[in-house]
């Protein structure tokens, strides 16, 4: 959350448009409109403030509600740069699962320019889920199975490792595509290159039922660094 802060363009909105109601949390503007009601509003400035969004800097957030599926809209102020920007996509995907958690229920995130006109859209539905096991985060999307996801979880896991990972799980076709978070130069590591081959093998074989295994080393935002077929 500390991240999507600095995302920010502090900027006044378009006094004549009609941004909806209106209530402020510690400098944040939160506006809510199309069926949100009031306590919905305030649920959300007091999850900003619990956060650390809400600093004393200016700031003009929407809630909406979507009249085609009646999912709530998270919509924040940003630049085209910072919205387009791929190394804040697992940032951006983050935020709208925990915006979901937090209301129990799905809500999408968008962000827009200084006037409210949408840039980007993030659709809870097609953000990755997440579980976590001790040290582990699995992050899955919804072309793979939740049993697929435990399976990974428990195998994974099954040394008890006190280092923490965090993995991604997708299917392409009849391909399951296995994600790995890695350091600063693994990709050119051999040697773990190796490893990690004969890992995705493994996976296929104790767990997948032989299913055909890509593993992808990446870096901390999941842009892959490294295909190992």
């Amino acid at each position: 959350m500390k991240k999507l802060i600095y995302l920010f363009v502090l900027t006044f909105l378009t006094a004549c448009s009609n941004y909806g109601e209106k209530i402020e949390f510690n400098g944040t503007e939160v506006y809510y409109k199309d069926g949100v009601t009031k306590e919905q509003a305030e649920k959300l400035g007091v999850y900003l403030q619990a956060e650390g969004f809400t600093d004393g800097n200016r700031k003009s957030v929407q809630l909406v509600k979507d009249e085609n599926t009646g999912n709530l809209t998270f919509r924040m102020v940003t630049s085209k740069g910072s919205a387009y920007n791929p190394q804040n996509e697992t940032m951006f995907e983050s935020f709208t699962r925990n915006l979901s958690q937090q209301f129990e229920q799905p809500v999408d995130f968008q962000l827009c320019d200084d006037s409210f006109e949408t840039l980007r859209s993030f659709k809870a539905s097609d953000v990755p889920a997440l579980i976590e096991k001790g040290n582990l985060q699995v992050l899955y999307t919804k072309n793979v199975t939740e049993k697929q996801v435990q399976s990974l979880a428990d195998f994974l896991t099954k040394d008890e490792k006190e280092t923490a990972m965090t993995v991604q799980l997708d299917q392409r076709n009849d391909t399951l595509v296995y994600k790995m978070v890695v350091k600063a130069g693994y990709e050119n590591n051999e040697a773990y290159t190796i490893v990690l081959k004969a890992y995705k093998d493994m996976m296929s074989k104790e767990i997948f039922n032989n299913q055909i295994v890509e593993a992808q080393m990446c870096d901390e935002n999941m842009q892959t660094l490294k295909v190992i077929n």
